[in-house]
């Protein structure tokens, strides 16, 4: 798959990432890859309330954090926190996950992300839109001499079509994929299958 690199915007997100209090192995694995993926330090949870986490991103010098919550062992859903210009930490957002895949063999860490898109469903369209708002704080203006990952949002259509003619009442269901590719070899390092995502406000 090629894509159009003029319509790559490229962030070095400011964030760090934790998880719920109860975790799985393949919950600690993600957020392992995140980690390397998005330049992310890791807040162990421990028995650490949300408070403490913000207390200690803010004194830090961060400008968001992403909690992963675990259901049944798997990761279930991603939610996202911003800076605001008060100077406290508001819910953005939540997203609500399919399931995941990993590529374990790859160990590459990189300095941030660049973001595209490859849709033709008004789903996928305004998933990359929850994305791009959320990272428009750390837009950079070039990618010379960096090392950013390609974060693909993309159409899911195997669940599309087997599902939403049996999920037809449920008007939350927008399958959509996060794909995340190495820029040089257009290899998955991750990928996540999105069930849909909730914005806490519309601006």
């Amino acid at each position: 798959m090629v894509y159009n690199y003029d319509e790559i915007v490229y962030y070095e997100p400011a964030i760090v990432i934790t998880t719920s209090l109860r975790t799985s192995p393949l919950t600690n694995t993600l957020i392992k890859t995140l980690s390397r993926l998005l330049n992310a330090p890791i807040i162990r949870r421990g028995s650490s309330n949300l408070d403490e986490i913000a207390y200690y991103a803010a004194s830090e010098g961060y400008q968001g954090f992403i909690v992963v919550y675990t259901r049944l062992g798997n990761p279930s859903v991603l939610t996202l926190y911003h800076l605001t210009k008060e100077g406290f930490f508001e819910l953005y957002g939540r997203v609500f996950l399919l399931g995941i895949h990993i590529n374990r063999r790859f160990k590459k860490a990189f300095d941030g992300l660049g973001l595209t898109k490859n849709c033709e469903s008004k789903y996928c369209d305004e998933i990359y839109l929850f994305f791009k708002d959320y990272l428009s704080d750390w837009k950079t203006s070039s990618s010379f001499n960096k090392n950013y990952v390609y974060m693909v949002v993309k159409d899911l259509e195997e669940f599309r079509e087997k599902w939403i003619k049996n999920d037809e009442k449920n008007k939350k269901f927008a399958p959509t994929e996060l794909d995340f590719l190495d820029p040089n070899k257009f290899v998955s390092i991750l990928r996540i299958k999105v069930h849909h995502v909730w914005r806490y406000k519309q601006e």
